[in-house]
């Protein structure tokens, strides 16, 4: 058949007394490289434990041999269940027949050796196979059930993924509040490093952060991996720990890690940042506490960006529009911040920043759109430019602070002149 997987296998019976005794012997593995964290909540494992009492199918277990262990390719939350069981640590159902809510200890020796321990069950056991066809097993078994798409990719296979991996220990993690749950720091992870690509930070290009893409990348870079993409993907996690440390735990949405790592990555590139690592602490903490408490009638684009963080946060407009409101934000709160490069043009998010400054100060008069500051006419962001107070021939630094919106037409006439205060 074509596709199919062609393996040495064993199918044998074994009693749950034989996989309890390997359990104590350390001789089961549960590979949490690719295998997920446990999902099932209590009252699935105490249905399933009460499944066993009641001599019904709990389905077939599959091991991979490992030296003189057994990795679990499937049926790790049933295993789990099974030993917390055994273990005292979960209680029976209230709704299981003569036993319920009884613990281990509880029971007769009759129900815990008779009923329980010598049930069987199926398993097929595998031996001498890569790692990479563990993957392909682990993704076969599991279709049909619910794994999400971060589960999904970690059995994939590649460099990219490996790098992932690796990548994803990083302490910057550990800082937050975000939890590890099923692979969430190697989904985040691969999330920012896929729009590191072909510098799509540095351009402010976006894609979708969703598993369809992410797998193709997955793919796309099975044997290589792009340029330069984790070497800012690093770099913008030794910042975030260096800037950051403990007052990370402000970061409690995967959509906000995300935007703030698209943040520092933008910044870290363009802008002379050194010595400003405390001013970009304070910064975030200021700024999602202000989303936090952001409400209906906020102006000030707070709400617009909690919107864009809880509605399809990992669709490229809604990664655009946090990043977007981020930067400019960023902007605001440090507006003396100089780009690395000696240049006279500001940067596009100064420009924007420089933009909504004036628009911000022309809807307080009572006004419709940001007005030119030598000429006083309405220009809109695609009529206008930001222009530097002190002329830059002067000394003036390409800086928010040293900005001002003005026309196309006094941006070009007024040269090395002061405006007109």
């Amino acid at each position: 058949m074509t596709g199919q997987l062609q393996m040495p296998t064993e199918k044998v019976v074994w009693s749950i007394q034989n996989l309890v005794d390997l359990h104590k012997k350390d001789k089961l593995v549960i590979n949490k490289e690719y295998q997920r964290s446990e999902v099932w909540k209590d009252p699935k494992r105490q249905l399933l434990i009460d499944s066993i009492l009641n001599d019904y199918d709990i389905g077939s277990i599959i091991l991979r041999q490992k030296e003189d262990k057994w990795e679990v390719l499937d049926g790790q939350q049933r295993l789990k269940a099974i030993f917390d069981f055994v273990e005292g640590n979960l209680p029976l159902s209230m709704e299981t027949a003569k036993y319920g809510g009884k613990k281990w200890d509880e029971l007769d020796p009759s129900v815990q050796w008779g009923q329980f321990m010598n049930r069987l069950v199926y398993t097929t056991k595998i031996y001498s196979i890569d790692d990479e066809t563990t993957s392909r097993i682990f993704l076969r078994v599991q279709e049909g059930m619910p794994l999400i798409g971060a589960e999904k990719l970690n059995a994939m296979r590649g460099k990219f993924r490996n790098k992932v991996f690796e990548v994803s220990q990083h302490s910057i993690f550990k800082q937050t509040r975000i939890s590890e749950f099923r692979f969430a720091y190697r989904h985040l992870t691969a999330q920012y490093a896929d729009q590191e690509i072909g510098d799509g930070v540095l351009k402010h290009i976006f894609r979708d952060a969703k598993f369809r893409g992410l797998k193709e990348i997955y793919k796309i870079y099975k044997d290589t991996l792009p340029p330069k993409v984790f070497d800012r993907v690093s770099s913008t996690f030794d910042f975030l720990q260096k800037a950051l440390g403990t007052s990370a735990q402000v970061i409690t949405k995967k959509s906000d890690f995300l935007t703030i790592c698209l943040l520092t990555s933008y910044i870290l590139q363009k802008f002379a940042i050194k010595g400003k690592e405390n001013k970009f602490r304070d910064f975030v903490v200021d700024f999602l506490h202000k989303v936090e408490i952001a409400g209906y009638t906020d102006t000030e684009g707070y709400y617009t960006y909690w919107v864009a963080r809880s509605s399809s946060p990992d669709s490229k407009s809604q990664i655009d529009n946090r990043f977007q409101i981020m930067l400019r934000k960023f902007l605001e709160y440090e507006p003396t911040v100089e780009p690395k490069d000696p240049q006279r043009e500001f940067d596009w998010g100064q420009k924007l920043t420089i933009y909504t400054r004036a628009y911000k100060k022309a809807r307080q008069e009572g006004k419709q759109e940001a007005e030119c500051a030598i000429c006083g006419q309405p220009t809109p962001l695609d009529k206008g430019a930001p222009d530097h107070i002190k002329p830059h021939t002067l000394g003036g630094k390409t800086t928010v602070e040293n900005g001002q919106w003005t026309c196309i037409s006094c941006n070009s006439a007024k040269k090395d002149k002061y405006p007109v205060q």
